[in-house]
């Protein structure tokens, strides 16, 4: 009889055990987040944006608004075309799964071509880029801070455009990338000096991060709605990392890829 009741025990544990193990598969274990490419971030006349999870049974939804997506979103059925600029979510859903974390892309509208009256700072012998025009040659950046349209700054950065002739600009887009546990900040401030007239000044200031936040691209949009003949930026780096920052105290990096005139 004690045989009996010991072995009774170790099958109600087997079938306890199985029971948690899909209880984790389904409730704690989410599915990998989706892969999103596109043939190129500055849209022309259109890009395509595609989005792939290798896991059968899952669905992809996605919206054109930077919300975050779910079942009752857009679902994902084939590339999109894309001719606006915005910022794109996609996430992944299983019937058995926690659904995955957010994918997002940020397409910008493509700018004037303004490399024949430009001119910048120097950057740090390391992040040159590649070259004194990749800050306006019409290329984004990866998420890696080595790729080389990463431009990469410890100092106040100047710029200067003049255009051909004057025309009307609606903004300027300033792309940078925020890599806090790599000590790559967003900038402090960004202002614009629109012909010359300091009563034509723009200026724009962020607030200082409390926390490590994830990897990410992104974009200051400054609006300029005026004829414009000339500009002049003045982009600031965070001369001190923050208190709660492992390098507080020290100098904060700054990276740009594209800075983008919007017609």
């Amino acid at each position: 009889m004690k045989a009996i009741i010991t072995i009774l025990g170790l099958f109600l544990v087997g079938c306890g055990q199985k029971e948690n193990t899909a209880y984790l598969q389904t409730n704690v274990i989410s599915v990998s987040p989706p892969k999103i490419t596109t043939n190129s971030s500055l849209i022309d006349s259109f890009v395509t944006v595609k989005a792939s999870l290798k896991l059968e049974d899952a669905s992809i939804y996605y919206t054109k608004d930077g919300s975050m997506p779910n079942e009752k979103s857009t679902l994902y059925t084939k590339p999109l075309k894309i001719e606006k600029s915005g910022t794109y979510s996609f996430k992944a859903y299983h019937p058995d799964w926690k659904s995955s974390a957010i994918s997002m892309i940020t397409l910008h509208k493509k700018g004037i071509d303004v490399s024949a009256g430009f001119s910048v700072s120097e950057p740090h012998p390391k992040y040159v880029g590649v070259g004194n025009l990749t800050l306006v040659n019409q290329q984004k950046a990866s998420l890696n801070f080595s790729d080389k349209q990463w431009v990469g700054y410890d100092t106040l950065v100047k710029g200067n455009i003049n255009l051909k002739e004057e025309a009307f600009i609606k903004s300027v887009t300033i792309g940078y990338l925020s890599d806090m546990s790599s000590w790559i900040f967003p900038p402090s401030k960004v202002s614009v000096l629109i012909n010359n007239n300091p009563s034509l000044k723009k200026e724009i200031r962020l607030n200082t991060p409390d926390s490590v936040s994830a990897r990410k691209m992104d974009a200051l949009i400054i609006p300029i709605n005026a004829k414009v003949n000339t500009l002049y930026l003045e982009i600031e780096n965070r001369t001190s990392i923050p208190n709660w920052h492992e390098g507080s105290g020290g100098k904060a990096w700054l990276f740009m890829d594209e800075w983008i005139i919007n017609q």
